[in-house]
């Protein structure tokens, strides 16, 4: 067979399978893309003829992307739910479903995710004891939720002490659930969480869980208390949602509405508080005491941490808690009595939790926040909250202190500023024993007077429940010297000398040697040292008594020169000086002008010759105590 021969068959060959396979493709049916569009959800695009597309219906109506919940802001207006897909539903496997998948058809097709009304309140969590007798309110903190409430050890045992004496409980989350805060603007037609909790409690109302005559509580925790103080009378009317008491618990209330309060308010604290500061809301209390309202301030101290402490813990034994106990302790962070040594939020404590207890790491942190008085729901201090609610009537049960006092000293009328905390019902304030008159600034601040006849001693401040004494002395009249300036001179030397009751004064000495002086008032004077006064304390004598310095002012005598050599000389010649007194020397000069110079002893100074020398100079060293001049010229030559 020659070559041309077998080409030719191939080309025929190759051919012939060419026609086949155009054939074979002529004769396959092409699927033919479609484009499915889904209104208000996923699952959009084109798709070939016959596949199956899972399509999804978005959570709530509201087609903004950066919508975060499914309730609408209007407190009036229902939920929105999925109802079914309506359009070209032909393909649609489910239209009931919110999830469910389209059999695309060779051709377009639209659909649209369809919604109806729902009852609102669907993350509300309430218990109604039958019967009850109030109903309580309850309110998260930043970040928190309604249904944490029943997680957390603290919060739920005052939830079963509330039902246990028949209250109702009722508590919600926040509209905002992003940063899960409430809404603190005041006026309530501009906030949404204000209209949100009257309206609930008129729809409980409306299906008979709530009867219109049950009195209404609140307890709100943290930023939920700043949110419990909106409900001022006038809010609380214009809601048509009456309150009978409020708890308050680690919150101080939103001081504007607490300024305009009128519901007895019991505030619940721990005296460690690192959040909202104890003395904080001793100010929010202090001022409803002083408008006459209903109110208490109860305050968790720091507990022992005893080795069953986290037997309060849903999930754990006590042999559990005992294990968890002596790893803290083991590590060094309880004292010899069990008490913490240091702030839980920030000592370090997770770091020796055993492995197998991870998973309970905050509800463990929450029991030693608790045991140290931080920043803590208290469930402990249940049963004064509950007293208050059943009979809101004022009770002093806070003891007062003093942490300092100023001035130290004064004659009479003296204003003295003395801070502290709970300054409530203040009865009396004595100084050295003897009554003073006063005037409350707020619960950690007093204004006292040094009475007519004063005595020296310490500050009390008594209230009704007990008595705060200074840990030092005012003392009357008795002048204070803090410093003086300069400390170190000779006679002639004017001195600064600041201190407290430097009036009606009668002498000042420096060691004993009396010197001029003049007053600038209570805390100031100037004094001349005199001559012949030598080193030791600043003494000043007033009408009310006499005060010596600690610290002495050093004096040294004034320097003397007795010979100078050469006594001629060109510039820049080195000149030997011989004298006394020349310890501390700060400066030498020829007939004015500056020279370089060095104290060789008390006796003896070398000095250059300083350019701009005149022919004739009279050598001069000058200390802190004085100056001399060379008893003859120095010539230039």
């Amino acid at each position: 067979m020659n070559s041309t021969y077998t080409i030719s068959v191939l080309i025929r060959i190759s051919y012939a399978y060419l026609i086949i396979l155009i054939f074979a493709f002529a004769s396959t049916p092409q699927a033919i893309a479609g484009t499915l569009t889904v209104h208000n959800g996923s699952g959009s695009g084109s798709y070939p003829a016959s596949t199956k597309v899972t399509i999804w219906a978005n959570p709530q109506e509201d087609a903004n992307p950066l919508s975060t919940t499914r309730a609408p802001l209007d407190a009036n207006l229902p939920m929105r739910i999925f109802d079914r897909w309506i359009g070209d539903t032909a393909q649609i496997a489910d239209v009931e479903s919110p999830q469910t998948s389209v059999t695309m058809p060779a051709s377009d097709i639209n659909i649209t995710a369809q919604y109806k009304d729902a009852p609102r309140w669907l993350d509300v969590v309430t218990y109604f004891p039958d019967p009850h007798i109030g109903v309580i309110f309850m309110f998260h903190g930043m970040g928190g939720c309604a249904a944490c409430f029943f997680d957390q050890t603290e919060t739920r045992s005052f939830i079963q002490d509330a039902t246990a004496r028949g209250y109702a409980i009722v508590a919600l989350n926040s509209y905002d659930r992003q940063t899960r805060a409430w809404n603190l603007e005041i006026e309530p037609a501009n906030n949404p969480d204000l209209q949100r909790v009257a309206a609930l409690r008129q729809a409980l109302v409306a299906q008979g869980s709530i009867n219109p005559a049950d009195p209404i509580y609140l307890a709100g925790i943290s930023s939920g208390g700043f949110f419990a103080s909106l409900f001022t009378q006038s809010v609380q009317d214009y809601l048509k949602f009456p309150v009978e008491a409020m708890a308050l618990y680690i919150a101080s209330g939103n001081w504007n509405s607490i300024l305009s309060a009128s519901t007895p308010t019991i505030f619940v604290t721990g005296v460690n508080d690192t959040l909202i500061p104890y003395n904080t809301i001793q100010k929010s209390y202090g001022l409803l005491l002083s408008m006459g309202i209903p109110t208490q301030l109860i305050s968790s101290t720091p507990s022992q941490l005893y080795p069953e402490r986290f037997w309060r813990i849903e999930g754990l034994s006590a042999l559990d808690s005992q294990t968890i106990y002596n790893a803290i302790d083991n590590a060094g962070f309880l004292d010899g009595n069990g008490y913490l040594l240091s702030n839980p939020t920030t000592s370090g404590w997770e770091a020796i939790l055993p492995a197998i207890y991870e998973f309970y790491k905050y509800q463990v942190s929450n029991q030693l926040e608790v045991a140290f008085a931080e920043h803590s729901f208290m469930g402990h201090l249940n049963k004064p909250v509950f007293d208050f609610f059943a009979n809101p009537v004022t009770v002093i049960n806070v003891e007062p202190s003093i942490s300092e006092f100023t001035p130290a000293s004064g004659p009479p009328s003296t204003q003295i500023t003395i801070t502290g905390n709970n300054f409530v019902d203040v009865q009396s304030v004595a100084i050295g024993g003897i009554t003073a008159r006063f005037t409350v600034i707020s619960p950690t601040e007093i204004w006292a007077y040094v009475p007519t006849n004063p005595m020296s001693g310490p500050i009390t401040v008594t209230n009704s429940v007990s008595v705060a004494t200074s840990a030092s002395n005012f003392v009357v009249g008795s002048p204070l010297i803090t410093s003086f300036a300069p400390s170190t001179g000779g006679s002639g030397t004017l001195v600064t000398i600041t201190g407290d009751n430097l009036n009606s004064i009668e002498a000042v000495a420096f060691n004993g040697v009396t010197a001029s002086f003049s007053s600038l008032g209570s805390k100031t004077l100037t004094s001349t040292v005199p001559i012949g006064a030598t080193t030791g304390p600043i003494t000043v004598t007033t009408s009310q008594g006499t005060v010596v310095s600690e610290a002495d002012m050093i004096l040294f005598p004034p320097p003397a020169i007795t010979a100078m050599a050469p006594s001629q000389g060109a510039i820049g010649t080195l000149v030997t000086i011989t004298g006394s007194h020349f310890t501390p020397t700060t400066s030498v000069k020829f007939s004015g002008i500056e020279a370089n110079f060095t104290v060789v002893s008390d006796t003896e100074i070398t000095s250059t010759v300083p350019v701009g020398t005149p022919t004739f100079s009279r050598i001069t060293v000058i200390t802190p105590s004085g100056y001399t001049s060379s008893p003859t010229y120095f010539r230039i030559k």
